[in-house]
């Protein structure tokens, strides 16, 4: 939790803004109560108007007061808790793109979406209802034993033992009741999460399989479990505010007889014992929130604790310390190259080849032989565990990574699209890129007629993963992107794919003279891509040869 704290200390002065509203309306809260309390009882002694007046004036003031606080202190603790939130959704994207893809391989999409979105969530609340309300229930209870000590010390003394018992206890007994039930909710949500992003990601598949029962079942399963798990939870905390208002009203009654026998005793003006009664009950709203502020802090301790295993991963490649001034060569180089995945099981055993600036080389291999590997470890997705790669004369373990990416564009066998417009899916490549550069682009890719159709033109959305387009269509798109990016190496991994024969040779047809000046990796099945090739590279199991 230090180090969550730490990532906001900059909004330190706004937390204490808040800290400092919530006491001022709670105050404002027990000044009204109060100043109430006394005029009743005075006037009940028929005085004069004047002796009034002070009072009146108090409630006028702590009753206006308390509205206008409240109103400041809740805008300002939202306005924070989105800013809070902002910061720390940036902040994870940032800790996270070092990761992708080698780290991020080890967790379900479900885990993901979890540590990404439902923790974020529960992590905005931390500053301003954990920490914030234990702050404010103690000044405020301060201030009315501070109050009432006016009157009477020991009643003061008393009060202010009230409060720390109550504000202590009780959240502590919560904690205590909900720990279990509560982290199996949060287990509980985890799995519900992957099931539910895995059954809409393979609907298609469930559907062709006609198991949607079985799957249909496995979701009521799992949500029925979260329910009653989620029940125990609510019980507990039910509980544990039915115990706190108990206390509250008990601590009230104690006050009020304490404040009695000081009557009786003569060291307390009867005039002020309902005053003392009901600024004690009216400074217990301080208490209110301290259970849910207890659970926050609590999830907030477990999400935090996720989120930091996720980030804390060490990245499986990472800049170097000292990074190489980057080569005008586009020439690759493998020199005995070995790397597999896992420990002891190599997926390429010594791989040694060249490209020439301006060669056009295809990688033909069976499937599952390393020809996707190639592209990411030439990416640097992974580091390779034998030999080094080479862009012009310098190992490319020696570049920074955003230089190494900003030569090479890249399209791989499974599109990614993103739930936005043509133009924004397009312009990810190259933000600089003009209309007439986008136009062109998606022309190459035989797209044209696509565009003509579209009402919207380029700011049609495509819907995630451009759900509202074809299969042939997100392909193509995909390789107009990388056509804009202005990277003098291209990997094309399966390019046509998913392209009929006949946008397959009228595509590749307009791309030739677009990779004159380029160096380009060619990974496919498809004779007619291979054909675009100077030469080929055979890869085997364990064996390497150039024709």
């Amino acid at each position: 939790m230090k180090r969550l704290l730490q990532l906001f200390y900059a909004e330190r002065w706004q937390v204490l803004l808040v800290i400092g509203l919530g006491f001022a309306t709670v105050g404002s809260s027990v000044g009204l109560i109060a100043t109430s309390a006394y005029l009743i009882a005075k006037a009940a002694l028929m005085p004069s108007i004047a002796e009034l007046q002070v009072a009146v004036l108090g409630v006028r003031f702590f009753g206006i007061a308390r509205g206008v606080l409240r109103y400041a202190e809740r805008y300002l603790s939202h306005r924070l808790t989105f800013q809070i939130l902002a910061q720390l959704r940036s902040w994870l994207y940032a800790a996270l793109e070092p990761l992708a893809p080698a780290r991020l391989l080890h967790y379900s999409r479900g885990d993901l979406l979890t540590r990404t979105i439902s923790h974020i969530d529960s992590l905005q609340h931390l500053y301003v209802r954990a920490i914030a309300p234990p702050w404010v229930a103690l000044l405020v209870a301060l201030a009315t034993s501070l109050l009432i000590g006016s009157f009477v010390w020991q009643l003061g003394l008393v009060l202010l033992l009230c409060h720390l018992l109550i504000g202590v206890v009780v959240p502590a007994l919560s904690l205590r009741q909900s720990r279990q039930p509560g982290a199996k909710v949060n287990q509980q949500k985890q799995a519900l999460n992957q099931a539910v992003v895995e059954a809409v990601t393979g609907s298609a598949d469930i559907m062709a399989a006609n198991a949607e029962l079985l799957v249909q079942q496995q979701l009521t399963q799992l949500s029925q479990q979260l329910a009653t798990s989620q029940r125990r939870l609510t019980n507990a905390r039910i509980t544990s505010t039915s115990l706190l208002n108990a206390l509250v009203m008990l601590s009230t009654l104690l006050m009020v007889g304490l404040g009695s026998w000081f009557v009786e005793q003569g060291q307390l003006n009867p005039l002020y014992l309902a005053v003392i009664g009901l600024s004690t009950l009216a400074s217990f709203e301080a208490l209110g929130n301290l259970i849910q502020a207890a659970h926050i802090w609590q999830s907030s301790q477990q999400a935090a604790k996720a989120m930091f295993e996720l980030v804390d991963a060490r990245p499986a490649v990472s800049d170097p310390a000292e990074p190489s001034k980057l080569s005008t060569s586009s020439q690759i180089r493998f020199e005995h190259v070995d790397f597999g995945y896992v420990e002891n099981q190599l997926v390429l055993r010594d791989l040694s080849f060249e490209l020439a600036p301006g060669e056009i080389v295809a990688l033909q291999a069976p499937s599952g032989a390393g020809k996707t590997t190639v592209a990411q470890l030439l990416l640097r997705f992974w580091d390779v565990q034998a030999g080094a790669i080479y862009l012009g004369d310098c190992d490319i373990r020696q570049l920074r990574l955003a230089d190494l990416h900003q030569q090479i564009g890249y399209v791989s066998q499974h599109t990614e699209l993103f739930n936005g417009s043509l133009r924004d899916n397009l312009r990810l490549a190259n933000p600089a890129a003009s209309e007439d550069d986008l136009v062109q682009a998606l022309e190459v890719a035989q797209l044209s007629n696509l565009l003509a159709k579209l009402p919207a033109g380029l700011e049609t959305w495509i819907g995630e993963q451009g759900a509202k387009l074809s299969g042939g269509e997100r392909q193509r798109l995909a390789l107009a992107r990388v056509l804009l990016k202005p990277a003098p190496i291209l990997i094309l991994d399966e390019p046509t794919a998913q392209l009929d024969y006949a946008n397959e040779a009228a595509w590749l047809a307009a791309l030739k003279p677009l990779l004159a000046d380029k160096t380009v990796l060619l990974i496919s099945h498809r004779r007619a891509v291979q054909a675009l090739a100077d030469r080929s590279i055979y890869l085997e199991v364990s064996d390497t040869r150039s024709q």
